[in-house]
């Protein structure tokens, strides 16, 4: 009990810390222009993906990251202070529930509330106007779905993040392996959770698929982008030449 009581105090310290922030201080637009600038080209009714471009290059997330986008565009009404409002209540949550997920594994109270103590976490989740915090919300809903036993809700969760950042796509075999290990689970369970995941990804791009089938997969799904060493946070560690 007091364990969980020290995680909620630690996220609303964290939540109000992000309010006095967001209130006071500059955000890092980061990639906020050349989404901004997306929604625009989607809600002009543009379909073809070879046609999505802005100065920080192609639209190279898949069909997800324009309807998520484009609902929180509408709801701020494209204005980065209550965006970013909404960007600080997200990390709040997933916080907490990284917290709860700690806690219920029997884990100790210092590494539940370790995530909320991370400058860099907070940075990325609030102060610069990235889409990773709603991605990793998305994605921690999904395990918290899956550990409530619903794999096939928590499947189409999944590709619904994975349809909003592809990065997820490394999470596939953990994914499979714990669908298999999920009741009802074996094959079977990994076949109908697989066919979700299908029918998500072709429901949610379709309509880009109809519009320019090429230029969709080769932007929103491509595979062979080139990691740059001046974009890496992660591992600037190992230096330019290793990096390269």
């Amino acid at each position: 009990r007091h364990s969980r009581m020290i995680l909620h105090g630690a996220c609303l310290i964290l939540f109000g810390v992000s309010v006095f922030e967001v209130t006071l201080q500059d955000a890092y637009v980061n990639d906020w222009p050349a989404h901004g600038h997306h929604v625009d080209q989607f809600l002009a009714g543009r379909l073809d993906y070879a046609d999505y471009f802005h100065y920080h290059g192609d639209n190279a997330y898949p069909a997800a990251f324009l309807y998520l986008y484009t609902s929180l565009f509408r709801i701020t009404a494209g204005s980065i202070k209550p965006f970013q409002m909404i960007w600080a209540l997200i990390e709040m949550l997933s916080l907490h529930g990284i917290g709860e997920l700690a806690l219920q594994l029997k884990l100790p109270t210092l590494i539940a509330i370790l995530p909320i103590l991370s400058n860099r976490l907070h940075l990325y989740h609030t102060r610069v106007v990235s889409n990773d915090g709603i991605n990793v919300a998305l994605m921690l809903s999904s395990i918290r779905l899956l550990s409530l036993a619903r794999p096939l809700a928590a499947s189409a969760l999944y590709s619904f993040a994975l349809g909003s950042k592809l990065n997820f796509l490394s999470y596939g075999p953990m994914w499979a392996w714990a669908v298999f290990r999920t009741p009802p689970g074996g094959f079977r369970g990994m076949v109908r959770a697989g066919a979700v995941i299908a029918a998500v990804q072709v429901g949610m791009s379709l309509p880009f698929l109809l519009g320019n089938a090429e230029g969709f997969l080769s932007r929103a799904f491509n595979l062979g982008r080139d990691l740059v060493f001046d974009k890496t946070r992660v591992m600037r560690f190992v230096g330019r030449v290793a990096f390269s």
